[in-house]
């Protein structure tokens, strides 16, 4: 039961620093998405009123 405990322990410290890292990324790739979609809305609400 002790080496399963120490099993369970290191895949948790192997695999933290992966996931705060793709966690990371995650939170980077929402930033620049959501600013594209703030550009590419400016740009359509621009086009709509040079129509009118």
């Amino acid at each position: 039961a002790g080496s399963a405990i120490g099993l369970w322990r290191f895949i948790l410290y192997a695999v933290t620093p992966i996931m705060i890292s793709k966690q990371i990324i995650s939170l980077i790739h929402l930033y620049t998405a959501s600013l594209d979609m703030a550009a590419i809305d400016e740009a359509e609400r621009a086009s709509k009123t040079k129509k009118n």
